[in-house]
């Protein structure tokens, strides 16, 4: 019988499991699956290729593998290690984001100069809304670490970082490799609502 089926988590925390899971999914499909593919994508519209989207993919996926023993064993909670207590899913968490402004500093340059389009608009509020999910991936680990702020704050970062994450980041990019593989139309009421 499975784990699953038969409710043994191992010795292991449930919600542990859950947060290494979910972390994994969003750190290793939702941005290094986005980054291998915005790239070809890219390519494609204008004949420019995003320089080293490739690399910072792989670090992104090797670091989102960092992170999944860390959040399966400890969570959010400090583990004790030679004598200190550290946050170790926090802090591979956090190597994550240093990997998505890495992106951003090589996505921004690649971009400009690019002629306009439909396209380019949507990745480019997809690249804003992954940035302005890295403040609520930044301010959880301020409040944990200075002790700042109560439950509401750490619950609006954490949806500050998720719904910026899933709603804008993941959306928006999703939408620009649709239109791209449409042929870089979006259509009338796409073109109104981009501007």
């Amino acid at each position: 019988m499975t784990a699953a089926a038969t409710g043994d988590t191992f010795g292991l925390d449930p919600m542990n499991v859950r947060h290494a899971h979910s972390h994994l999914h969003v750190l290793r499909v939702g941005h290094a699956g986005a980054v291998r593919a915005r790239r070809p994508a890219a390519a494609r519209l204008d004949g420019r290729v995003t320089p080293r989207a490739g690399p910072v993919g792989a670090a992104t996926f090797a670091l989102a593998l960092l992170a999944y023993p860390a959040f399966l064993l400890f969570g959010y909670a400090p583990a004790e290690v030679g004598g200190s207590r550290l946050p170790l899913g926090v802090m591979a968490a956090e190597l994550n984001v240093l990997a998505w402004y890495v992106f951003v500093a090589f996505y921004r340059p690649a971009r400009r100069g690019a002629p306009p389009s439909p396209v380019l608009r949507l990745f480019d509020l997809a690249v804003f809304f992954l940035v302005l999910a890295t403040l609520g991936a930044w301010g959880l680990p301020v409040l944990q670490a200075t002790g700042v702020g109560g439950a509401a704050l750490k619950t609006a970062l954490t949806h500050l970082f998720l719904d910026a994450f899933s709603e804008g980041w993941f959306v928006f990019g999703v939408l620009g490799l649709a239109a791209a593989e449409a042929g870089g139309t979006v259509g009338r009421a796409g073109r109104n609502a981009l501007g």
